[in-house]
């Protein structure tokens, strides 16, 4: 399946490409990997990692997209408003699975890539199932 980057995607468009192509994340509900999958998928297309953008596209919370703003950031593939999302997403729209999902678990705060401090990062999942509980941070 390739991404529409072209014309009339929308977030749910995102998540519905998110479901497909990793049908066993998502129990009954959405996973926080799959509203983080969403979020990185959004800023790709939008062709932006501004939080306030994020936010208004993918409704998610203030909270969320901040974490994940910060892994990215620190792992370096968030900088300067733009994300280097090369590694997975091909010119085309073709995502390469297994990079992609690096890139969602260095924005969960799971992964570091190379050279990165490895000290620094925010659980974006417990941030998602808190909200989610209605425990807010």
């Amino acid at each position: 399946m390739e991404a529409d980057m072209a014309t009339g995607f929308t977030v749910e468009y995102l998540r519905r490409i998110m479901k497909e192509r990793y049908p066993d994340v998502d129990d009954v509900g959405e996973h926080p990997m799959t509203a983080v999958g969403t979020v990185l998928l959004s800023a790709a297309t939008l062709g932006t990692t501004d939080g306030k953008t994020l936010i208004q596209f993918t409704k998610y919370s203030q909270a969320l997209i901040s974490a994940i703003a910060l892994n990215m950031q620190h792992n370096g593939l968030w900088v300067d408003g733009r994300y280097d999302c090369s590694a997975w997403l091909s010119p085309e729209g073709t995502i390469e699975d297994d990079k992609f999902w690096d890139h969602i678990s260095a924005a969960c705060g799971e992964l570091w890539f190379p050279g990165r401090d490895t000290s620094v990062s925010v659980d974006t999942c417990k941030i998602y199932w808190d909200e989610r509980r209605g425990r807010f941070i």
